[in-house]
């Protein structure tokens, strides 16, 4: 039962990765070289650029896999910034630069609950990269020697 379930797996993250590949080197080319997949261009060509643009997204992809052994804390860190600046901190942010007028104890909550989300980050934040140096001192592979 262990092989199938690593063998779905390995599947699952070649799949995901072609998916997410095929998006990422399609917006490079497109910014690298404005209208070149729409062109008419030869055939040649296009398959020189697309994989010179392909294998440096595998290249890159590989090298933060490499460079992020603890690649859960590091969505720890960007979790901790994202929740709660996306959900708790930019709504009431927007609301108070969008309404010019607003009554004062609807001011009131919104600053509150920019000041949470600011109280809710940096606890989040202490946390995680608290985690993070626990892990790297223990950690068996000594970087930088």
């Amino acid at each position: 039962m262990g092989i199938f379930t690593n063998i779905c797996l390995l599947v699952h993250v070649a799949v995901a990765y072609a998916i997410n590949s095929i998006v990422i080197a399609k917006n490079m080319v497109n910014t690298l070289w404005p209208g070149f997949l729409d062109s008419r261009q030869s055939g040649h060509l296009k398959a020189l650029r697309w994989g010179f643009v392909s294998t440096f997204v595998l290249i890159l992809a590989y090298t933060l896999a490499v460079l992020l052994p603890f690649f859960s804390d590091m969505m720890d860190i960007l979790s901790a910034v994202a929740v709660f600046l996306l959900s708790v901190g930019l709504p009431p942010a927007f609301a108070l630069l969008a309404i010019q007028r607003m009554r004062r104890a609807l001011t009131v909550l919104n600053a509150a609950l920019i000041m949470f989300a600011l109280a809710g980050i940096g606890l989040g934040l202490w946390a995680a990269v608290s985690d993070v140096v626990r892990k790297f001192a223990v950690c068996p592979v000594k970087f930088g020697e």
